[in-house]
């Protein structure tokens, strides 16, 4: 009995060991309302992330669990709105449809009326548009998105006027205010410094770099806000701080050839030909058809009187591009040259 007994506690133990870290409390299936509310959370992210695409797949899942919500419908006429500019299948006329069963439940909800204000601009109605904007400020004066859309309508005119320069002048400081609206709003606001940067920089004033340099506090591992601090930099002739730049981004996105590009431009106008060379070598190895590093090799080959080299680089980038001015002009005064 007492065998008995023993191998029954042996018995135990086993299973108690068996089972111990394995206990499950009861699973809890996701209601439709945690999932609704999970999903317009994932949404908003999106949206402010300006990831419409995602934006869409969550967004039309939730208003599939719930159409009679208004913050469903928002943000799936939103993402729809956000994502047609890239899909022709998309009709204007279902973004408008959704965004009116929302405003006729909240006349004041100023995101739709922001994106009723954008279906107007892209289907040329200036006037609707600025109506709904001015209907949103009055609305919500601090809501940020109404400065960042008009914001974008000036610098587009900005960029496309070819008119007197006065007045384009005068589209680029109003896109400055605006954007400079959304940053005192919204301090957090990175992609508004980065354009802040991107307009000071049309004007040539190096406000811009203070610009660049407030988005890459918020945005350090972004390619393009890092380029742009490096690059206005280098613009404004300050070449140790721009080479430092670059080099930390060489080896952060060893892919992205213009670092090593604009890396032998600044050796090559402080002089220093061979590490011009060897940066501008470094730029076809990560793109071997970028033209500028090429063009830019033939013209260090010329000035060094290696006329040999210098036409096998001009003739590789009229390989790519026969129409490149720049080399087509070296090329020209090469043949006409008594050797």
């Amino acid at each position: 009995m007492l065998k008995n007994l023993y191998c029954l506690f042996i018995l135990l133990v086993l299973i108690s060991c068996s089972t111990k870290g394995h206990k499950k409390g009861p699973v809890r299936k996701e209601t439709p309302l945690s999932q609704r509310e999970r999903l317009l959370k994932e949404a908003k992210a999106f949206y402010e992330e300006e990831k419409f695409d995602q934006m869409l797949d969550v967004s039309a899942t939730a208003f599939r669990l719930d159409s009679q919500n208004n913050e469903c419908r928002l943000y799936y006429a939103l993402a729809l709105l956000n994502t047609s500019f890239n899909d022709s299948n998309v009709n204007f006329n279902t973004v408008t449809y959704h965004l009116d069963k929302v405003l006729k439940t909240d006349s004041n909800n100023v995101e739709a009326l922001v994106g009723k204000a954008t279906v107007a601009y892209y289907l040329n109605d200036v006037e609707r548009t600025e109506t709904l904007l001015r209907q949103a400020k009055k609305a919500n004066p601090r809501f940020r998105k109404i400065y960042q859309f008009e914001g974008a309508i000036y610098e587009q005119k900005y960029r496309l006027w070819t008119g007197a320069d006065e007045e384009r002048k005068k589209f680029l400081e109003i896109a400055i205010q605006n954007f400079q609206k959304t940053v005192e709003i919204d301090p957090n606001f990175w992609r508004g410094y980065l354009t802040l940067g991107k307009l000071y920089f049309e004007k040539n004033d190096k406000t811009c770099v203070q610009h660049f340099n407030t988005a890459v506090t918020f945005q350090s591992k972004n390619q393009e806000v890092r380029y742009w601090q490096a690059y206005a930099t280098q613009f404004f002739n300050d070449y140790p701080t721009a080479k430092k730049y670059y080099r930390s981004m060489a080896k952060e996105f060893p892919k992205f050839c213009e670092s090593f590009c604009q890396m032998g431009s600044i050796y090559w106008e402080e002089k220093a030909i061979d590490s011009a060379v060897y940066y501008y070598e470094q730029t076809l190895k990560v793109d071997p058809e970028h033209i500028e590093a090429m063009h830019n090799l033939g013209m260090i080959y010329e000035e060094r009187n290696d006329f040999t080299n210098a036409l096998t680089h001009y003739a590789n980038v009229l390989k790519i591009d026969p129409k490149y001015s720049l080399t087509v002009e070296r090329v020209t005064a090469l043949k006409k040259r008594k050797w």
